[in-house]
């Protein structure tokens, strides 16, 4: 399952949405996240071992994590957009 994870200049994630696997069109909306000044977005497959952690600070504390070992090239880099002024 792929989520977007927005992080700050410091890396800490300041907010994340799951991206759902629609097998047909939906009849509502669409959405886009943008980051702000300093932030980054980054599009990644959400680790299996993340699936079912209940906690927000341990959530956001392993995505962290995970980033940080994806940004080492220990796992397959998804997309990273910059926001404004970053």
């Amino acid at each position: 399952m792929k989520i977007t994870i927005i992080t700050d200049a410091k890396g800490d994630v300041v907010g994340t949405v799951l991206q759902p696997q629609w097998i047909e069109p939906q009849p509502f909306g669409s959405y886009r996240l943008l980051a702000g000044p300093g932030q980054t977005v980054h599009e990644v497959e959400l680790p299996a071992h993340l699936e079912g952690v209940q906690s927000t600070e341990e959530f956001h504390r392993d995505l962290k994590t995970h980033l940080a070992s994806l940004k080492r090239g220990e796992e397959k880099s998804g997309s990273q957009k910059k926001g404004r002024g970053g």
